[in-house]
């Protein structure tokens, strides 16, 4: 008897223990959803923080790999490859740099990789502890209060000191602008697979969100914004391709006239910073093909702060954004990639970003494009004019799309009938 009564409490201490680790598990995400959330929203200076978590990123894909994640592997080969890649120009151009610089530079360009990645593993390798709905509700709250907070500060601001001073920190607005975007993929990607029979709040949250982000003045940010809200309803109601098509042709000729002098700054002077950046690159990579010019010296971070002497080659110290010792303009990611990797450098980095895509891709289930598209666009698009690739709005972007894609795939203890009867088709 007393055996008995000892394994029953045995037993019980087992389950409270397992449900007590489940809750800190969860406890410990909503926290750093929030945190993440609050320094974002208010523009406090992380120091290292996004480093710190990158570096756990790279932790846990060699967890990954000692687990034999095909997922883990893949990233642990393509990043050995573009490493290797990046080294390889040294051997042929006139240029000495430190091996910490291009250890370091190679680190800080493809962070936003580990950052996926450990997001990717912790959800996937931790999935049964930790209660998704919970955290997406109490997220989910959360973003209403934002919004509608921010659409009265906006408003405020606007009619007090006018739209190019609608910003709640000194930083750049269009960091504002993203992280409204992120809180409305989140809402639309729940609104795809199980708040389907919630169109109205729905659409009255992002109109909201769709406010704020034009009160921002970031004109990328609101291009995204209405495509991705006009994406949503291709899913949401399964609209043919062709009429899609129609509709994007349109807005895109009326974006392309309303953001003419935008474009042109950005992609077609020879005297502004992007525009240099980019079109240098392309220049760097048929000169220096197959294989570009090497680590830390061209588009980067590092390359910007101990000063490239390609740079200076290129009479880069004259541009306003470009100068040694300046604000070194550090958010156009893509020339660095082409610069620094050339063609075949580019193209793994291509494979990469596939790979990441495949994850939420779905053969089955047409919807889980939306997924895609939520990932891809963003990083996309946003890094024209601001650099989300190299920013904790990355991270949380990742934590949000995992977190519904978590309770869409990973839903545990439910079976898959009662799953679609609470979520709808094409979920599981």
């Amino acid at each position: 008897m007393k055996q008995a009564i000892k394994k029953k409490n045995n037993s019980s201490l087992r389950i409270s223990i397992k449900n007590s680790s489940f809750n800190l598990v969860s406890a410990f995400v909503a926290c750093f959803i929030f945190i993440l959330e609050m320094l974002i929203l208010f523009g406090i200076d992380t120091i290292f923080f996004d480093e710190i978590i990158a570096i756990i990123g790279v932790l846990l894909i060699l967890y990954g790999v000692f687990k034999k994640d095909n997922f883990s592997t893949w990233i642990l080969i393509l990043n050995i490859l573009l490493f290797v890649i990046g080294l390889i120009p040294f051997l042929f151009n006139n240029y000495d740099r430190n091996f910490i610089l291009k250890l370091l530079d190679f680190f800080l360009t493809f962070k936003f990789i580990y950052w996926f990645s450990g997001v990717y593993i912790f959800f996937k390798f931790f999935r049964k502890r930790i209660k998704f709905n919970k955290i997406l509700n109490l997220h989910n709250k959360i973003s209403r209060i934002l919004i509608i907070c921010l659409a009265a500060f906006e408003s405020y601001s606007y009619f007090i000191n006018g739209i190019d001073r609608v910003a709640l920190s000194t930083g750049f607005n269009g960091s504002l602008a993203t992280f409204i975007l992120i809180l409305q993929i989140s809402n639309l990607l729940q609104g795809i697979y199980y708040k389907r029979n919630k169109l109205v709040p729905i659409i009255i949250f992002n109109l909201i969100c769709i406010y704020d982000i034009f009160l921002t003045d970031s004109s990328t940010g609101m291009i995204i914004s209405l495509v991705t809200f006009l994406a949503f309803f291709y899913f949401y109601f399964e609209i043919k391709f062709r009429f899609a098509i129609i509709i994007l042709a349109i807005l895109g000729a009326f974006f392309i006239y309303l953001y003419y002098d935008k474009i042109i700054t950005y992609f077609f002077s020879e005297d502004t910073a992007r525009s240099v950046l980019y079109l240098n690159s392309l220049k760097i990579s048929i000169m220096n093909f197959p294989f570009g010019i090497g680590l830390s010296l061209y588009g980067t971070a590092i390359a910007g702060q101990y000063y490239s002497p390609l740079y200076r080659d290129l009479n880069f110290p004259g541009i306003w954004g470009l100068e040694e010792n300046g604000s070194f303009l550090n958010d156009a990611y893509y020339p660095g990639i082409l610069g620094e990797f050339g063609i075949i450098g580019f193209l793994i980095f291509l494979i990469l970003i596939f790979l990441i895509a495949s994850i939420f891709y779905k053969r089955r289930h047409y919807r889980s494009l939306f997924f895609v598209f939520c990932l891809i666009v963003p990083i996309l698009a946003l890094n024209v004019s601001f650099n989300l690739v190299n920013n904790n709005l990355t991270l949380l972007l990742f934590i949000v799309l995992f977190l519904v894609f978590g309770r869409t795939y990973y839903a545990v203890g439910i079976s898959k009938s009662n799953f679609k009867k609470l979520y709808g088709e094409g979920t599981l």
